[in-house]
């Protein structure tokens, strides 16, 4: 007989790596050596969020301007959204022209802070406009709220919304804008049912 074959010897080691609060385990041979992969960085677009919502209230149209004016008392009558409030600048007449905001808005798997300086610019014939001031030329997220107030039996209030935000590309925006809107218009009533 000849001389015997034996398979080379490949010895395996198992390796276990904690990812998540799991234990992954792998299958190597020695010798081998893996390199640890990085977390790739989930990268943000820039997405488009719509939302429009509008109700009607007993109250006068001048009530309703006046509830919508008065930036620093947002907090008070919607404080799920708006956390902070601070006019920053008026004019000759005392309306705002300048705000701080800090809104905080969850809607399914979105949950995100806002810290914005908004230019305010009020028509007295019943709209109010805040937008967002970007921090630098190359900021492309935008963030802008118009509210309007239209008098007839009853005074009518709407809210349209239109933002760019950067935000990771698996989160879903639909409805989301929608739910924003209607959520402030709806603690706008509320306050003017109130007062």
């Amino acid at each position: 007989m000849g001389p015997r074959l034996t398979p080379p010897r490949t010895v395996i080691a198992i390796t276990g790596v904690v990812a998540g609060g799991l234990i992954l385990f792998g299958v190597r041979p020695t010798g081998v050596r893996w390199r640890r992969q990085r977390p790739s960085k989930v990268r943000g677009v820039v997405k488009e969020l719509t939302g429009t919502a509008s109700s009607t209230t007993d109250a006068s149209p001048e009530a309703c301007m006046s509830l919508l004016e008065d930036i620093d008392r947002y907090p008070t009558w919607h404080p799920e959204v708006v956390k902070e409030a601070k006019v920053l600048e008026r004019d000759a007449e005392g309306r705002p022209t300048r705000a701080r905001t800090k809104l905080h808005v969850v809607h399914g798997p979105l949950t995100r802070d806002f810290n914005l300086v908004m230019s305010v610019s009020i028509d007295p014939s019943g709209t109010i406009k805040l937008r967002r001031i970007p921090h630098q030329p190359t900021d492309k997220e935008r963030f802008d709220v118009t509210w309007r107030v239209e008098a007839g039996g009853s005074s009518r209030i709407r809210l349209d919304l239109v933002a760019d935000l950067n935000v990771p590309r698996f989160v879903p925006l639909s409805g989301v804008g929608d739910s924003i809107a209607q959520g402030m218009v709806s603690a706008a009533t509320r306050a003017l049912g109130s007062a």
